[in-house]
């Protein structure tokens, strides 16, 4: 049996990339000598993304590093840059809000901080499509895809011209403590002949007084057309009723057809020269409340001075606000007063208007 030889290894150590070699060689035969390749063992990855971080702006790096003995072989793997938090993102202008076309505001992120100002788009404002809707008023929807917002403007000022050919000497217009538009107080206690002087309530815009005074001088009221008794009141026409004549702007119509119905339907009916007159001229004209014929006489001063609203009598005029049972309330346009005045004994001048 033939001897076998004593083997002594001898390597040439394999690393992760590079082959070793073992060397074999006879003990015996010292010249018998073999060698044979030892294989590349490979890289043992272990992940680590910890190589260089990711900030907002710059890309990291991470992945797998070997952890074989001084190999340390890195297989790079690029981390996304991680992008700004906590700013506000790019928003739409609008009819009313600013917008902006770029990201604002300052990164959150620990370590950043960075402040971006972003460009402003300031508010477009609404684009009325304006159409006029009634004599004087023009009622406009904002063109603007998203937009439901609509509104109001008046194209008539005082001192023009109204629909019924009288002088604009008040205008509803939302400014200066004025509102935009007032209620005309609908009446309905007509009855049988004095069914004529109802009519719905309305929302106007304008006051026009006529183009002149009511021809001569009127008592408010009190001459019994039966026995011609003279009365300084109407039964049954008080301040404190509840159908009182009242001061405001927009009571002036409603006030004229209690008047007058009043007077002509009390059990013997009384003359209600004022209101009768200015209602004469139709039924939409009116003895004017003590606040409407007060604007009136500020229409015809300083800084108006609407030269065809200055009376040329300089006298008191009737309003259709009653002070009490017995008076009612004048305006004097050659000063600043209102006061109270019997109903019977005071003739003053009578100005029509009308609301629209």
């Amino acid at each position: 049996m033939p001897e076998l030889c004593n083997i002594c290894i001898v390597t040439s150590t394999a690393d992760c990339t590079n082959d070793g070699i073992e060397t074999r060689t006879c003990v015996k035969h010292k010249l018998h000598e073999e060698t044979r390749n030892v294989d590349a063992l490979g890289h043992n990855m272990a992940f680590n993304n910890e190589i260089t971080a990711a900030t907002c702006i710059t890309e990291g790096f991470g992945g797998y590093v070997c952890i074989r003995n001084e190999c340390n072989h890195i297989d790079m793997a690029i981390i996304s840059a991680l992008g700004h938090q906590g700013l506000t993102p790019a928003f739409a202008v609008t009819c009313t809000a600013a917008g902006n076309s770029q990201i604002s505001g300052t990164c959150t992120r620990e370590g950043c901080g960075q402040s971006f100002p972003g460009t402003v788009i300031p508010a477009l404002g609404h684009d009325f499509d304006w159409q006029e809707t009634r004599t004087g008023v023009e009622t406009g929807t904002c063109q603007y895809i998203g937009c439901i917002e609509t509104d109001i403007r008046l194209t008539l000022a005082l001192g023009n011209t109204g629909p019924a050919g009288g002088i604009i000497f008040y205008v509803a217009d939302g400014q200066d403590g004025r509102s935009l538009g007032f209620t005309v107080q609908g009446y309905s206690g007509g009855t049988g002949n004095t069914a004529y002087l109802n009519f719905v309530g309305y929302t106007a815009y304008y006051l026009e007084a006529a183009p002149s005074n009511i021809s001569g001088t009127q008592i408010w009221a009190g001459i019994n057309t039966t026995s011609n008794e003279n009365r300084d009141y109407i039964p049954g026409l008080s301040q404190n009723d509840t159908d009182q004549t009242d001061w405001e702007i927009g009571r002036g119509r409603m006030n004229t057809a209690i008047i007058i119905a009043r007077g002509i339907n009390y059990e013997t009916p009384y003359t209600t020269p004022a209101a009768s007159a200015c209602a004469a001229l139709g039924n939409d004209w009116f003895l004017p409340s003590k606040n409407e014929l007060n604007a009136m006489y500020i229409a015809s001063t300083a800084p108006n001075n609407v030269a065809s609203l200055q009376p040329s009598v300089t006298n008191a005029f009737w309003s259709s606000s009653q002070s009490r049972d017995n008076m009612a309330w004048q305006q004097y346009f050659n000063a600043v007063s209102q006061n109270p005045t019997s109903k019977l004994s005071a003739s003053l001048a009578v100005r029509a208007i009308r609301a629209f």
